[in-house]
């Protein structure tokens, strides 16, 4: 019952996001682990199939160099060989599984050192490793110019797919993410697999995608993109097919022709697109079939409504980010708003103190206060009152603490607390009693009030810290140049996507190369935790420092500042002057935001214990 009642609010947590937001968010690690892992396999054992040069399939072993050594990287493999299996043979499919495992094994034992993480290594280890293995076998078949130009190419091209998959961690990440690149030839490679198929009339449905991607894909305001796309997409057709640069001339043609119509229709672009391809392919020569297969690409586009365009379109486009921060104001305005900051920031701290100083208020005794007004009510007019307040005062006083004991643990007191000498000696004795009573009641409405009023006026200091804080670190970041680091916001994205958080990221570089990540989302816990830190310590490749773990209005707010690169170690002695036991001199050391260490020595105050006191407050 219990897992039936968790499977249907997970279905309506699912359904709620797609109405509200047009979107399906996975929010358990187990689900987004699983869909990763069955995404890679799937598409390992796809890209097994994407053959070129009649007999090379070096996209697999990339797909799985990229996947890493985790449970992804498990499966990229397990697909990559049942596909390499199916597709090859025994013989010819036992040479890339060999090559998939030794990748896949380098990276599961390598996997915790620092030569890992770089960027270079994973695609050198897949493309030497397919180098060895395209070795033994070209030693075997013979060395001809042909095979050891083939062997050549397969091992740079798989290390140029394992460098370019690492970039595209997540099919459903934002189009800003990932540039378009990557995301293009991970198109491409996977419609290789399908060119080799066959349809009536001997049409290709992966050479028939080629071309219906090259308008979709190629929208935007880069001058000269379209044509890029369509030579990059022409060029995997011309591999998977063996041809001689048809397709290639015939679609980077075609992306060129429509380039001056691309604030025109579609229609229109669409024309001119089949012209230029047609054309390009019966100059080179080109079959009726590959005539067709151009126009029914271009007709397949012409055909995709508008928002499906849109959404290709998007999906291979990177948005404009800048690589650096806006231009800062003037120097002048900044050092002067910078000024202004610290000083704001410095008087609120001084408020902060000296509210601190006055309310630090002494509590009064109930001895001294609810007998004292107690004696005002009942015992002003009787004729014993100075017996019993002046000349015996002390025994009084002895009395009435006995029974303020009796009082504070029942809350409140009879006749028969007070002594027979206490009772037969007043003679208002049931008025006092209750007069007692009443002022203990109010007595404890008053400390329960005093109570409230500090912890106001704590919360008030407080306040007035924090913004000081505030205040301080604005001035610090607004004393540096701050750069954003687009890099590592896309791996601090990739890492929250694999623990199922989301969260608004930036990772900002100050004036000395200091990094600042932080985090704006919902629940942020598991990244303030020790583990969470190491893991994007790691990630990040930087140490870094405790978090700050803030409450705002919009959930919480995370703040994670790289460790200063040099420590110091402090130690401080001191030594009071002869004859004395105390030292006046007082000092202290304290880092500032920046990681700069500071050391502040207070002298000239005299000797003794007074003066040490003067130095601290100082």
């Amino acid at each position: 019952m219990r897992a039936k009642e968790m499977a249907r609010r997970l279905a309506g947590q699912l359904r709620r996001d797609f109405w509200e937001k047009g979107e399906i968010v996975l929010r358990s690690p187990a689900l987004v682990q699983g869909a990763e892992c069955a995404r890679r396999f799937v598409l390992g054992a796809a890209l097994s199939r994407s053959e070129i040069l009649s007999g090379y399939a070096p996209f697999a072993l990339g797909w799985v160099g990229a996947s890493g050594s985790g449970p992804g990287g498990f499966a990229a493999l397990l697909g990559a060989g049942l596909g390499y299996f199916l597709g090859l043979g025994m013989l010819n499919g036992l040479r890339y599984v060999a090559a998939a495992v030794l990748v896949y094994a380098t990276a599961f034992a390598l996997f915790d050192l620092r030569v890992y993480r770089r960027g270079w290594f994973m695609p050198a280890v897949t493309g030497a490793v397919t180098g060895v293995t395209g070795f033994i076998y070209l030693s075997e078949a013979g060395w001809t110019p042909a095979s050891v130009a083939g062997c050549v190419t397969e091992m740079a091209l798989a290390a140029v797919a394992c460098l370019s998959y690492r970039q595209v961690p997540d099919l459903l990440a934002e189009p800003e993410e990932v540039p378009a690149a990557h995301r293009l030839f991970l198109a491409a490679t996977v419609l290789v697999a399908f060119c080799p198929l066959s349809l009536p009339f001997g049409l290709s449905p992966g050479v028939i995608a080629l071309c219906f991607l090259v308008l979709p894909a190629g929208e935007g305001e880069e001058p000269g993109r379209r044509t890029a796309v369509g030579a990059a997409l022409g060029l995997a057709a011309d591999l998977a097919r063996g041809g001689v640069g048809l397709y290639t001339c015939a679609l980077s043609a075609g992306g060129l022709l429509t380039e001056p119509a691309r604030e025109r229709s579609r229609f229109l672009q669409t024309v001119l697109f089949l012209l230029a391809g047609v054309g390009t392919a019966a100059w080179f020569g080109g079959t009726a079939v590959d005539a067709v297969q151009l126009l029914t690409g271009g007709v397949l586009a012409l055909a995709l409504p508008r928002p499906g365009a849109d959404w290709l379109g998007r999906r291979f486009r990177t948005e404009a980010v800048p690589a650096f921060a806006p231009a800062p104001p003037p120097d002048g305005v900044r050092q002067t708003v910078q000024r202004q900051l610290g000083e704001r920031a410095e008087a609120y701290r001084r408020l902060s103190q000296q509210l601190e100083r006055q309310f630090q208020e002494k509590q009064t005794q109930p001895p001294a206060e609810v007998f004292d007004r107690t004696a005002e009510r009942v015992c002003t007019g009787c004729a014993l009152r100075k017996l019993c307040w002046q000349r015996d005062y002390r025994n009084t006083y002895q009395i009435l603490r006995k029974v303020l004991r009796v009082m504070e643990e029942r809350g409140f007191c009879r006749e028969r607390d007070f002594p027979e000498e206490f009772t037969g000696r007043c003679l208002r004795i049931r008025t006092f009693v209750t007069a007692a009573n009443e002022e203990l009641c109010a007595w404890r409405n008053r400390r329960r009030f005093q109570v409230r009023v500090r912890e106001s006026r704590k919360m008030a200091v407080r306040q007035f810290r924090q913004v000081s804080r505030l205040l301080e670190d604005t001035a610090v970041e607004l004393g540096d140049i701050l750069t954003p680091d687009t890099g590592a916001v896309t791996t601090v994205r990739r890492l929250l996507r694999g623990w199922g958080i989301s969260a608004a990221v930036a990772v900002q570089r100050d004036g000395q190369g200091r990094r600042t990540v932080e985090f704006t989302g919902g629940e942020l816990s598991p990244l303030a935790a020790a583990e969470g830190r190491r893991r994007l310590s790691r990630a990040l490749d930087m140490p870094l420092e405790t978090g700050e773990l803030t409450r705002t209005e919009n959930g919480q707010r995370l703040r994670f500042r790289e460790s200063p690169h040099l420590a110091a170690r402090v130690g401080a002695a001191a030594r009071p002057r002869e004859g004395e036991e105390v030292s006046g001199d007082s000092g202290a050391w304290f880092r500032d935001e920046r990681g700069t260490l500071w050391v502040v020595l207070c002298d000239g105050m005299g000797v003794g214990r007074g003066a040490a006191a003067e130095s601290r407050l100082a």
